[in-house]
This record gives structure tokens, sequence and C-alpha cells, in this order.
């Protein structure tokens, strides 16, 4: 099991492995580990410290999945590429 912190790392490599796994999944690693590194603070703000605003809680949640977007936020770097 990895923390974010290591997922966004590991997105980091240059690995032809990662790069022939990215590419026949239709997974955008970049905009993934920008995603990660995007809502890292903000969830060890919220898991670690006492917690935020209701208001800031509800940006951060249409933010992360993609209510004003419609693309899918922080999950839709994880559909495919079509």
């Amino acid at each position: 099991m990895l923390s974010l912190g290591m997922i966004s790392i590991a997105l980091s490599s240059v690995s032809p492995e990662l790069q022939e796994f990215s590419h026949s999944s239709g997974l955008d690693d970049f905009r993934l580990k920008r995603l990660i590194d995007d809502l890292t603070p903000h969830r060890n703000r919220g898991t670690h410290e006492i917690g935020m605003t209701f208001a800031e809680a509800w940006r951060l949640r249409a933010d992360w999945l993609g209510v004003g977007t419609g693309d899918g936020g922080i999950f839709g770097a994880l559909l495919p590429n079509v």
C-alpha cells in the first residue's frame, strides 16, 4: 500500500514499463500526478489537523469531483483517453 506521496513519486518515473502501461491503458500519468500533488496538502490537513470549514470542504469536493468542469475531476485521470 502506497501513500499519495509515494504514488506521486512513482508517477515521476521515466521507466519504459510505466510509459508502456500508461500508453496501453490510456492513463494520463502526468495529469494524475498533478492532481495527486494538488490533493495531497488538503488531504493531509483534513486527516492530521483539526479540520476545515464547510465552505472549503464544499469547494474541494466540487473541484475534486469535477462538478463545474464535467471532466471527472480526480477520477477523470483514471479513465482511458479515447
